[in-house]
This record gives C-alpha cells, sequence and structure tokens, in this order.
C-alpha cells in the first residue's frame, strides 16, 4: 500500500531514475513492466504529477549489454546529470520497491557525496566467475545484490564515469552481472 501524501519524505521522486534490469524474454519484460507502472502509479501519488523515469535494459540497451550495467554509466550521467536527478537505484524485474519506502531511506544520506546504498555479497572463496580477483582474501571484494536493489548518488555515478573511460573493457566479454 502506498500514501497519497509526500510529507513522509522530502526528496521528490523526479530526483530518482530507476533502472530495471531485466532481459528479453516475455515474462522477464512483464514482470518489468509490471514493476514500472506500480513505480509509477506510486510516484503519482507521492508528487502529484511530477514525474520519475523508470528504464528497463531491454527497452534501452538490448541486445548488447542487456544484461550488465557498467556499459550504461556513460549514458546516464549524460542523460541525467543536470536534470536534478540525484540518485539512481539499480533493481532486478523481481525486486520489490517501495518508492516511499526508498526516498525516505535516500534522505538520510547526503547525495553530494559518492554513495554506494544497498546489500553487498562477497565470495567465500575464490572464484572463476570474479576472475579469481582478490585471491588471497576474496571475501574483500564486495559486490551489489541485485534482487535487494542499490543505489548510488549521482557523484559517485560522476566518478565511475571518470574511471571507467579509462579502465572499461573494449569487448564485451562479461561474466557475472554482479562484478
Amino acid at each position: 500500500p502506498t500514501s497519497t501524501s509526500s510529507s513522509s519524505t522530502s526528496i521528490p521522486p523526479a530526483q530518482l531514475t530507476i533502472v530495471i534490469r531485466n532481459s528479453l524474454n516475455t515474462l522477464s519484460i512483464a514482470r518489468a513492466e509490471e514493476l514500472r507502472a506500480g513505480i509509477l502509479r506510486e510516484a503519482e501519488q507521492l508528487s502529484n504529477g511530477h514525474g520519475i523515469d523508470v528504464l528497463m535494459l531491454h527497452e534501452q540497451w538490448a541486445p548488447k549489454h542487456s544484461w550488465t550495467v557498467l556499459p550504461m554509466f556513460e549514458y546516464l550521467l549524460n542523460t541525467y546529470q543536470d536534470t536534478g536527478v540525484k540518485w539512481l537505484f539499480f533493481c532486478e524485474d523481481n525486486t520489490e520497491v517501495s518508492l516511499k519506502g526508498l526516498l525516505s531511506v535516500l534522505e538520510g544520506f547526503e547525495s553530494s557525496e559518492r554513495l554506494f546504498l544497498g546489500h553487498a555479497l562477497h565470495d567465500d572463496e575464490p572464484s572463476i566467475i570474479h576472475h579469481f580477483k582478490f585471491l588471497s582474501n576474496p571475501s574483500q571484494f564486495k559486490y551489489p545484490d541485485f534482487d535487494a536493489g542499490w543505489a548510488i548518488s549521482m557523484e559517485l555515478l560522476k566518478h565511475s564515469v571518470a574511471g571507467l573511460s579509462t579502465k572499461l573493457p573494449t569487448g564485451s566479454f562479461t561474466i557475472d552481472v554482479q562484478h
């Protein structure tokens, strides 16, 4: 259930862009469309019609890179850095999202800082899927749990794009979406 009052959060939905990671199969598309519709309905109630962008991977980035997020960072920065968007939230097509709850969490953090908010996962032992990174201590390497959803500030996105411009692999070789 959602509230029609925006009094419990000072962050308007328009300061957030949501990216739903989904695939090209019909079930995933249907779940992503249902999730987007629910988020847009809640945004309408919270903001009296002020918009929020909810993107789906299969619409923006398919078929190439339609399952990983790093290649889309530059696009997201170029599209949203001067629009008032302060946060980006990434989730799966089956993630349950309470927009009001998400905005309430985000208002507790300073969007002008380089922030990643989410549940971190780590390997208990070296893994080929993560290219055996941190071989001596794999739990040192943390990566986001997409099922739980995760948010980054626009400041972290800017910093990440600057770093990725020199480090992003040139090919389409990506083993794990979360890595």
